[in-house]
């Protein structure tokens, strides 16, 4: 998101959707919002790159904190999960974790009205909800907060239903509140984290 604002200027994103997601990659933003899960899993991912037994357990375990119970995801989609988070160079993760982002275009835009729709489970075991709204609620004046009673890490996905709706009325609101462009290229613009 920071990325994209600084790249393509404000007029390139109709709107954000935030969904139990850090808002930008800095180490203290990541400290201040992940939960124990993710903090320990990520270390032990960055930390065991010459064991792959540790490393693979490592990112079994992150995916396993994304889900309330693991075991209720079908195997053929847990599968292609798991060999996506398996496969992921771990030099690469390091970098992505450790860089700075400048937040200011985002703080700046959300000043001005970007609409943000930031959606978490209650059982979140990934980001603590309080810390994220705390972050991006002083920064986004069209912010509307929605936590998803029994809802995971992967809300979209274990409340599929109650998600869609939430977002199928939050692109309704932006492209109603008076973005420029077509319905269609406002739609294009939402960008979703």
């Amino acid at each position: 998101m920071v990325d994209i604002l600084a790249q393509f200027g404000r007029e390139s994103i109709a709107g954000v959707v935030y969904s139990g997601a850090v808002p930008y990659a800095d180490p203290s933003v990541i400290a201040a919002i992940a939960k124990t899960i993710p903090q320990t899993t990520l270390v032990d991912i960055l930390n065991s790159t010459g064991n792959i037994d540790t490393n693979f357990a490592a990112r079994r375990a992150f995916l396993d904190g994304c889900f309330n119970d693991p075991s209720t995801i079908l195997s053929t989609e847990y599968s292609a999960l798991l060999g996506a988070t398996s496969f992921s160079d771990t030099v690469a993760l390091g970098l992505l974790l450790s860089r700075q982002q400048d937040p200011a275009p985002l703080w700046k835009a959300g000043r001005e009205g970007l609409p943000l729709w930031l959606v978490y489970g209650s059982n979140e075991k990934m980001v603590n909800g309080t810390a994220l709204i705390q972050l991006v609620g002083d920064n986004f004046r069209n912010i509307k907060i929605q936590e998803i009673q029994g809802g995971s890490h992967t809300v979209f996905w274990e409340h599929e239903d109650i998600f869609v709706k939430g977002l199928k009325q939050f692109a309704k609101g932006v492209v109603s509140t008076g973005e420029k462009g077509t319905s269609r290229e406002v739609k294009r613009r939402l960008v979703m984290n």
